[in-house]
């Protein structure tokens, strides 16, 4: 049996930006235009976002540490088959306080 694995590690603060076409298909090289260097992260989170729709669509589970915790699109959410916050990042997630120890 083959186990297909797709794996997204670390983080991006610096988004870079090309200018396509169209999106590409698996495989295939687009020419880009308009290339452009700018602070960011959002590279990172659609890179996330492209993966969880990737496993979605192949039936691969896709498990997400949502740190540092924002929201989370409810599309993207939905396409999550294990979660993974700390304590601190479930409050977030849930809008709820975290109980205090005693």
């Amino acid at each position: 049996m083959i186990r297909s694995k797709i794996v997204v590690v670390g983080s991006s603060n610096t988004d870079m930006v090309v200018k396509v076409p169209h999106i590409p298909i698996a495989g295939e090289t687009v020419m880009g235009s308009d290339f452009m260097i700018m602070p960011g992260g959002k590279g990172a989170n659609q890179a996330v976002s492209a993966v969880a729709e990737i496993a979605y669509s192949k039936g691969i589970p896709f498990l997400l540490n949502p740190a540092p915790a924002t929201v989370i699109p409810e599309d993207l959410f939905e396409k999550i088959t294990i979660l993974t916050p700390n304590e601190t990042e479930a409050s977030i997630l849930t809008s709820k306080e975290k109980v205090k120890k005693k």
